[in-house]
């Protein structure tokens, strides 16, 4: 790749359910040289990207597909830390710092702008988003949102797991800086050429804001239903309330849609089925567990009693809510 090698040795056993060992060998292997050599048709949002850093060392995979849980693959020599010089003249992420506007392109081909800005009345700064609803949604999103560097290993690993047993891809494993890089400048095709883009501008979210700008962000562009975008719309819409209002589980319930935004309408936990009440439950044992519910929350949910023992058993009531340090 523009003369930068990688040398690729293995083997593969058996035919109906092979194991497969893998291992890639790279030396002095230069990032920016390496992606210079990708044709710009698979980059097209990222023509000009110019990266940093290079690695030497072994990345070393086994798997037995009878048995996706023995997957295992590590990294073992020097690796810098990839870092974004540049991603063109179309992707200003430095401008994401201060008041901006976001467009978006609906299916129906509608046009939404977005002001992100104290002049909009529906834009909810940090200091304002509920502690609740920030821990709702890395409880069904990204639990280690601020921990990780844009990726969790942890939810990959889980995710290729979990994909291979059903056959099919049932679960992802985009982190919250994932999903906003693409909400924020990538269409929604999946293909290898969107998410490769999709990473490198998660880099550079990462490299240049921090965590509490990309929630900010990703908490007042991402789609709560038809036609609603943003979390103060969102609030009003289901529950008529500030989302500074929430109650927990209401903070749960918006969470839980994210995933799955459409055809809600107003007041819907007055209307959702058991199976999705159980949902929310997981979530708020999970917001419990961090701090940002009650017993009360809980019992209002329907968990039963038991559950809440044991939850208190399990944190013997030293709850932690993990937010980094600072003010924004």
């Amino acid at each position: 790749m523009a003369g930068e090698t990688a040398i690729i040795e293995g083997k593969i056993e058996g035919w109906e359910k092979p194991v497969i060992d893998m291992s890639i060998n790279f030396s002095d292997f230069s990032y920016d040289r390496a992606i210079s050599a990708i044709p710009v048709s698979l980059r097209p949002n990222l023509p000009d990207i110019r990266l940093s850093g290079s690695m030497t060392g072994m990345f070393s995979m086994h798997l037995d597909t009878g048995d996706p849980d023995s997957l295992d693959y590590r990294f073992t020599g020097h690796i810098d830390p990839l870092k974004i010089l540049n991603l063109g003249q179309e992707i200003n992420i430095d401008g994401l710092k201060s008041p901006f506007r976001h467009n978006v392109r609906t299916e129906t081909g509608k046009g939404i702008s977005i002001m992100l800005s104290p002049d909009n009345p529906d834009f909810i700064p940090y200091r304002n988003i509920p502690r609740s609803l920030i821990r709702a949604v890395m409880a069904a999103e990204d639990g280690s949102f601020f921990s990780h560097r844009g990726f969790s290993e942890k939810h990959i690993r889980g995710s290729l797991i979990e994909n291979m047993k059903a056959g099919r891809v049932v679960r992802g494993a985009s982190t919250i800086s994932m999903q906003l890089a693409k909400n924020l400048y990538l269409s929604p095709e999946r293909t290898l050429s969107r998410k490769l883009e999709e990473a490198l501008i998660t880099v550079a979210l990462e490299q240049n804001l921090d965590k509490k700008r990309i929630m900010e962000i990703y908490l007042n562009i991402i789609e709560w239903g038809n036609g609603i975008y943003g979390i103060g719309p969102a609030a009003q819409y289901y529950f008529g309330k500030r989302p500074e209002e929430l109650k927990p589980v209401e903070s749960a319930f918006l969470a839980s849609i994210i995933a799955s935004p459409r055809n809600w309408r107003p007041d819907p936990l007055s209307k959702i089925g058991r199976g999705w009440w159980e949902y929310l439950q997981v979530i708020l044992c999970k917001m419990y567990e961090r701090g940002a519910a009650e017993v009360e929350d809980l019992l209002e949910a329907g968990v039963s009693e038991s559950r809440i023992g044991t939850l208190r058993q399990k944190s013997n009531r030293v709850r932690v809510y993990e937010e980094p340090a600072g003010s924004y």
